[in-house]
């Protein structure tokens, strides 16, 4: 059965993901016009560009129908009352399509990792699990971390990182269950000169160890494996994977759209379960949820990427002063701040990546 056959007419299959947004055409003649960009303000931003980037791009062959995964269309989801395909789903999906024979799924996000055990008698048109397994909420082993540490480094990730790490010959250990020994590690090992190569190579290690430790307690998974994910586009990921469960090349797989997987499945799932949404009724929304508290900032509002990048949102607007007090999270991932006044109330926050240099980000 062709994998395809449900899609009678296109859809615009979008998975915004914490670090990125993917999106594909998806219909009964393939897969086409694939797009991925960085979510470098808001989700909302970049799915704006997105439809008119593809509207600009096929003009009347515009797809009248969208379908929507990811943690980061949760909001967009809920504002325009839409129907959202399951993250898992949609990755098994779109490693069916992608990857027929594959009978497993790795998959490794910006802030999430996952395996997934295809069910033997899983099809397109009828999807299911065997089993699933998940990350903790620790940055260590997903793309965000790696992301971070190749900044730190200077290296740029998806070209710099690899060949560095893919060419080392010697692998220093690095701790990474968790992101912050991994970090002291990695300080410990520049502080003895140790070559970039070699400390890329040591952290692509510690992830895949990890990986097989922490989230499949030690047990292969099923082949064929489809690797998927942001960090698919990472070849010395795929090796040092590859190298932890001992597969061979034809038992671990990376379709060259892999890191669009999620996309793809979106598109397909929404066209076998009458998931998808009317494109006139996605551009019709003008309001999306602006902050946990439920608030609702209108899509067009200019404005709405500076406050949610943490503009005041309750000063005074006399420009009398009043006492607040900032607080101050660090974490491994991310730097966060608060203003509260005496009551308790927000005044302004900002939310900002650690990026291994918590210092300048306070200060920024």
């Amino acid at each position: 059965m062709n994998a395809l056959s449900a899609m009678t007419s296109p859809v615009l299959g979008i998975d915004i993901g914490s670090v990125a947004v993917k999106a594909v055409v998806v219909s009964s003649n393939g897969i086409t016009h694939p797009f991925y960009r960085r979510i470098d303000a808001s989700s909302l931003d970049v799915f704006r560009s997105l439809v008119a980037w593809y509207r600009e791009t096929l003009g009347s062959g515009m797809p009248a129908r969208i379908a929507l995964t990811g943690r980061g269309a949760e909001g967009l989801a809920q504002a325009g009352g839409w129907p959202l395909v399951n993250e898992i789903f949609a990755q098994g999906t779109g490693a069916l399509v992608l990857e027929p024979a594959a009978r497993s799924v790795i998959d490794i996000g910006g802030n999430d990792a996952a395996c997934l055990t295809l069910a033997e008698d899983a099809r397109v048109d009828s999807f299911s699990l065997a089993s699933f397994a998940t990350n903790s909420r620790c940055a260590a082993g997903t793309g965000a971390f790696l992301e971070q540490q190749a900044a730190r480094l200077g290296l740029s990730i998806e070209d710099e990182f690899s060949r560095l790490a893919l060419s080392a010959e010697n692998i220093p250990h690095i701790a990474g269950r968790c992101s912050v020994f991994a970090k002291s590690d990695m300080i410990h090992l520049q502080q003895i000169a140790t070559p970039d190569r070699e400390i890329v190579a040591g952290l692509c290690q510690a992830m895949a160890e990890s990986f097989r430790s922490d989230i499949m307690k030690g047990e292969r998974p099923a082949t064929p494996v489809s690797f998927q994910g942001g960090v698919s586009r990472n070849q010395a990921m795929g090796h040092f994977l590859r190298k932890a469960f001992h597969l061979e090349a034809d038992e671990f797989l990376v379709n060259e759209l892999a890191h669009l997987a999620g996309a793809v499945g979106a598109a397909v799932r929404a066209g076998y379960d009458n998931k998808w949404i009317a494109l006139e009724d996605a551009l019709a929304l003008r309001t999306v949820p602006a902050s946990d508290e439920g608030g609702l900032l209108p899509l067009t509002d200019p404005l709405a990427a500076y406050i949610q990048a943490g503009a005041p949102l309750q000063l005074p607007a006399d420009g009398s002063q009043r006492e607040v007090f900032l607080g101050i999270d660090i974490g491994s991932v991310s730097t966060n701040l608060v203003l509260l006044d005496s009551s308790g109330s927000l005044v302004t926050k900002r939310y900002l990546p650690t990026a291994g240099r918590p210092i300048e980000a306070v200060l920024e």
